[in-house]
C-alpha cells in the first residue's frame, strides 16, 4: 500500500503542514499569477446557443398550432425557459480562474457563476520534482429514448494534471470535447507550467 496516496500528497508537500494549507491569502493579491480566465458569460454561451436553436424550433411548430395546442404548447415552452434560466443561474462552474503562487508554490482554481463570486474549489502544492501532464480519458454514458431503447455515449476529456515522480497525480482542470478541447488544454496546462517552472511532459 503506498503510503503517499493521491488525497495526501498536495495537501501535505515537502514538509509542509496543515496549517499552511489553509492560507486565505486571497487570489487577487499580487502574488498570484493568472493562468487561465474564463467568463461565466463565456462559458454560458454554448448553453444559450442551444436554448436558441431550440426557441426557433418550437416556434415555427407553434405557428402550426392553434386554440388549446397553441396554449398548452406555449406553457410548456415558458415552463423548459423558466427551469433552463434557473438552472443556468445556479450553476456556479461557468467561469474558471486557474492562478499560481509562486512563491508559496501553489496553484489555486476557483469558479463562479453568473450570480456568484470567485470560490476557491481547490489548492494544489507543486514541489520542484513535479510536471505537468495531460491525461485523456473517456467516461460512457447511457441513456433512454421516448422508445425505451438504451443508447451510449462516449465523452472524451482531457485533463491537465500535476504529477509527481511517484506516479501519483492531482487534476487541476478538465476540458471535455473534440481536437479544440485538447488544443486548450495543452494551451492551459504549457502556461502553467511555465508560470511553475515545472517540466511539460
Amino acid at each position: 500500500m503506498e503510503a503517499d496516496t493521491e488525497d495526501q500528497w498536495w495537501t501535505k508537500h515537502d514538509g509542509e503542514n496543515a496549517q499552511d494549507e489553509e492560507d486565505t491569502e486571497s487570489p487577487d493579491s499580487e502574488n498570484y499569477v493568472i493562468a487561465y480566465n474564463k467568463s461565466p458569460f463565456v462559458g454560458a454561451l454554448p448553453w444559450i446557443v442551444g436554448l436558441s436553436f431550440a426557441s426557433l424550433i418550437v416556434l415555427a411548430q407553434l405557428t402550426a398550432l392553434s386554440g388549446a395546442e397553441l396554449i398548452g404548447m406555449g406553457c410548456i415552452s415558458l415552463f423548459f425557459l423558466f427551469a433552463f434560466s434557473a438552472v443556468l443561474l445556479t450553476n456556479e462552474e461557468l467561469g474558471v480562474r486557474i492562478s499560481v503562487n509562486t512563491e508559496k508554490a501553489l496553484i489555486d482554481v476557483a469558479h463562479r457563476g453568473l450570480m456568484t463570486e470567485l470560490k476557491t474549489k481547490s489548492r494544489i502544492k507543486y514541489g520542484s520534482s513535479d510536471h505537468i501532464q495531460l491525461n485523456t480519458r473517456y467516461e460512457e454514458t447511457t441513456s433512454r429514448d421516448s422508445d425505451g431503447n438504451i443508447g451510449t455515449a462516449t465523452a472524451t476529456y482531457h485533463d491537465i494534471q500535476l504529477s509527481r515522480s511517484n506516479g501519483s497525480r492531482k487534476t487541476i482542470f478538465s476540458t471535455n470535447g473534440p481536437l479544440i478541447s485538447r488544443g486548450r488544454a495543452q494551451k492551459i496546462g504549457k502556461l502553467i507550467a511555465r508560470i511553475t517552472g515545472l517540466d511539460y511532459r
